[in-house]
Formats: structure tokens, sequence, C-alpha cells
């Protein structure tokens, strides 16, 4: 159904989670039987994405589309719209989002001080909160569980780091969500076949010794050298 009814449309603009439109493309691809689909939208310059990094979906989307688009990050929930990349107050700053200020007000603890709930006024550079959401009226506080951190204040610009209780912790090294896509985007780009997606956990080495515990989902696992993909990851 999506293949008639896009083929013939010029379009400019992709606004999808990563996985689901690669998903998309590939099936269009092969419906139409053509390398990408740089030929059948040339036009198609942005990609607006949301529910994820976009660091281990630039290579695949890029190949799928025969071009290198620009991405932008919608920060999105059921409750309302909170964030969006805007190049020009953040230029060359990946992952740097702007607050959607209409509607929605945000109030924020920070993680692992006292509780006291603060404004956008009270926020400094370099703060680690939880996200509260709230309405004009003020009869709600809404913990969406989401942690931010705070870039700059002036503009004001924050990047998510993760979810409470979601980070990884593996013997006292703090590592966000963000930093393991950027590992395994890094790794993707030189493996013989592309990882499509992956989960990470606490584990234990055959020594006794706390490691990071990866399964990597891929279309070919036999075309991948495992012990290498744990090297290099590491």
């Amino acid at each position: 159904a999506a293949a008639l009814e896009v083929r013939g449309r010029e379009v400019r603009i992709a606004s999808a989670v990563p996985s689901y439109l690669i998903h998309l493309l590939e099936g269009l691809r092969a419906e139409w039987d053509i390398a990408d689909l740089g030929g059948v939208w040339p036009k198609l310059d942005i990609v607006l994405y949301s529910g994820t990094a976009i660091d281990c979906y630039r290579a695949p989307l890029r190949a799928l589309l025969g071009r290198a688009p620009r991405f932008l990050g919608m920060y999105l929930a059921t409750e309302c719209p909170i964030g969006y990349e805007v190049p020009a107050l953040a230029p060359q700053q990946h992952g740097a989002y702007a607050f959607h200020l209409d509607q929605t007000v945000f109030t924020f603890t920070r993680l692992g001080g006292d509780g006291r709930v603060l404004s956008v006024a009270d926020l400094v550079a370099g703060d680690e909160v939880e996200l509260l959401l709230s309405a004009p009226h003020g009869l709600l506080n809404y913990r969406v569980g989401d942690c931010l951190k705070i870039r700059s204040t002036a503009p004001l610009l924050f990047e998510v780091i993760g979810r409470l209780g979601q980070g990884m912790n593996v013997a006292a090294e703090k590592v966000p969500l963000v930093q393991l896509a950027q590992a395994v985007a890094q790794v993707g780009a030189a493996a013989a076949t592309p990882i499509r997606h992956f989960f990470v956990c606490p584990g234990r080495s055959a020594s006794g010794r706390p490691c990071y515990e990866w399964t990597l989902l891929c279309e070919q696992p036999a075309a991948l050298d495992a012990g290498a993909l744990a090297t290099a990851l590491d």
C-alpha cells in the first residue's frame, strides 16, 4: 500500500523511529527492485527521528536513501512534545534539544539531590535532572522517568541521558545509553554486515569480573567475528 501511495510523489521529509523507517525503505527498495531511493526521491533531504539515538542508524539510512540527509531529532512523549534539535540554536551539536515551550510546564528535580522541584530558571549548565511535566493550572505534576543533562542556559539546551533505572552501571563505571549507541555505530561501520540493533546489560566475564554483555542483531551473524567485535567494543 505504501509503495503504491508514494512512488509518484515528491517526498522531501521522512519522519519516523529510525528502525521503523529502515524497515519501510527496505521494503520499498525490494518492491521497486532498485539500488536505493535517491532516484525516486531526489529532494528528500531531511529525516526527523525520535525514540532513540541516531548514531547506529545513520549509515543504513544514508545507503537506503542514496544521499546524506540532515538528521533532526524530536523528543516526544505520549503526554506532549518535549523538545527538538534546532540547528540554528546549536550548530554542529548533535543531540542538543531545545524545549517545546508551549502548553506544558516543565519542572525538574536534580538527580541525587534533595528532591526540591526546580523551574527552568533554577537550572544551570551541567545539571543532571529528572523531568516532570505539569499544566499551567498546576494541578498535575507527572514523573516521566526521563533524565536530562543541561548543556547551556542561554540558549536553554539539554541532552537526554536515559531513564531512571535504565543507565548502565558496571563496577562503579556509569555509561549513558547514548555512548553505548555510539560504540555500536563505530564498530558497525567497520563490520562485514550491518548491525541492525543491540541490547546490553551488566554481566560477569569468564574470570568472574563485572563486564558488559552485548547482544548484536544482524542479518548474517556468520559473517561476523564475535571475538573481534568484543575487542572493538571494549
